[in-house]
């Protein structure tokens, strides 16, 4: 059995996937569920959204994370470890594997590149602002944002970082990691600087062959290690770029969307994307756990997750 551990109301990301392993193997529960029980099945568990936990709350499923290693359980994603953000972007600058940097907007930056922008640190949102130019135009958002109302605690400010396939156009490409193995994910393309999920009948077939041939070959898999094992992440999806200064990791994400086309005009990359999807289908039905007795969950003061409302949710300490 596999058990996939999300924040509530997160669990769509992974709804393929269970039901192509099998909602008998694996298995989508939130951390109240988790947080609620003195025992739980013997299994692999894979921890994922820490960046939408609260500090109590990744205290409490780290605590939980722990008891399940020390029971023998197979466990990815250690939440007392996982670097997200901008504990990663920072380390991974420091270390030299970034070309970029990222700052908190609280401690109102002086960034040493331009252009940046804003985000918020916590979610997988759209960001917040355009591309800012210069110094001025970032110090007169951040007044602007504080005469609207709203506070900069939790904004991150990032040199932005990418080196465009054409103008006006830019390519985001991706590896999951599955444990031991390194994937390759389907590259995106979109006509604006912030790609996400890529612009449809955007690529022309030469381009759409290069995607083609980078999920085949998984060319950045290995280089790829370093990103992860510098955040500490077993699973998940990295997000980069290729500028003329390397590599540029925006981000990894653990609760990520695996990409599938059913339909599109150009039907090798239909069959090459279904082939990558099967590859980390196949990891993943891989992490399954044996069966066995049912796991006591025995952690100091143990803490019980109340879901109400999003603005009133609470631990409590017993």
């Amino acid at each position: 059995m596999i058990i996939f551990l999300t924040t509530r109301g997160n669990h769509n990301t992974m709804r393929k996937i269970a039901s192509d392993i099998g909602r008998s193997v694996f298995k989508c529960r939130d951390y109240g569920w988790l947080l609620s029980k003195k025992h739980v099945p013997a299994a692999t568990y894979i921890f994922s959204d820490m960046e939408r936990l609260s500090t109590k709350e990744l205290q409490a499923v780290a605590a939980i994370y722990k008891c399940l290693e020390r029971s023998g359980a197979r466990v990815l994603n250690d939440p007392a470890k996982v670097k997200v953000r901008y504990a990663l972007l920072h380390h991974l600058h420091e270390k030299g594997l970034n070309p970029f940097q990222c700052y908190h907007a609280d401690t109102r930056p002086k960034p040493k590149r331009f252009p940046v922008f804003a985000r918020n640190d916590n979610d997988h949102a759209a960001p917040l602002s355009d591309l800012l130019a210069s110094q001025d135009e970032l110090d007169r958002f951040l007044d602007d944002m504080i005469d609207r109302g709203i506070p900069l605690n939790g904004v991150l400010i990032t040199e932005f970082c990418a080196r465009p396939i054409r103008e006006g156009a830019y390519k985001k490409h991706s590896v999951f990691r599955v444990a031991n193995a390194y994937l390759s994910h389907p590259p995106v393309a979109q006509d604006h600087w912030c790609v996400k999920y890529g612009t449809p009948n955007f690529q022309n077939d030469e381009q759409l062959d290069e995607s083609i041939a980078e999920m085949r070959d998984n060319p950045f898999a290995d280089a790829m290690i370093p990103y992860f094992e510098t955040a500490q992440i077993d699973f998940g999806r990295s997000d980069f770029g290729l500028t003329d200064e390397g590599i540029a990791l925006y981000e990894i994400n653990t609760n990520p969307d695996i990409k599938v086309v059913r339909k599109h005009r150009y039907p090798p990359l239909v069959a090459a994307v279904e082939e990558s999807y099967s590859r980390i289908l196949e990891a993943i039905r891989g992490l399954d756990s044996s069966s066995g007795p049912p796991i006591e969950i025995s952690i100091p003061q143990k803490r019980v997750w109340r879901f109400e409302h999003p603005f009133r949710r609470r631990l409590r300490t017993h």
